[in-house]
């Protein structure tokens, strides 16, 4: 089992020209978000994509995905909330993996893998 992990539980603070977190600012019409998810929506190989968002955030993440993306890709989605630090955010994805999946590899055999990625890195490539 292949999964996803981006972190995307900060608010902006620093970046004090916008009312909105740095995720959702839209960058030629789309949120940086949905840039940085679409790269993982797009490896077939990633079977399930954790989004770590701050808990004042997560309606409207869920509304700006519901927008932009198929039932099926939705369906790959797992929404969680930020923590206090970076770290914290990839902890509440480790944990909720533990608690869904009851192990991180449910289909047995084969390796487990995360690959976790900055939501404000939208152009990496994998």
């Amino acid at each position: 089992m292949i999964y996803g992990a981006i972190l995307a539980g900060g608010v902006g603070s620093r970046m004090k020209t916008h009312s909105i977190p740095k995720q959702f600012v839209s960058l030629c019409g789309t949120p940086i978000i949905n840039i940085t998810l679409r790269k993982f929506l797009n490896n077939p190989q990633i079977d399930i994509i954790y989004i770590a968002v701050h808990p004042d955030w997560i309606e409207y993440a869920k509304n700006i995905f519901a927008e932009s993306f198929s039932e099926s890709e939705i369906s790959r989605l797992r929404i969680v909330s930020g923590g206090k630090e970076r770290i914290d955010s990839f902890s509440n994805i480790v944990d909720d993996i533990y608690k869904k999946f009851s192990s991180p590899n449910p289909t047995g055999g084969g390796k487990t893998m995360m690959i976790s990625l900055y939501a404000m890195i939208p152009c990496a490539r994998f």
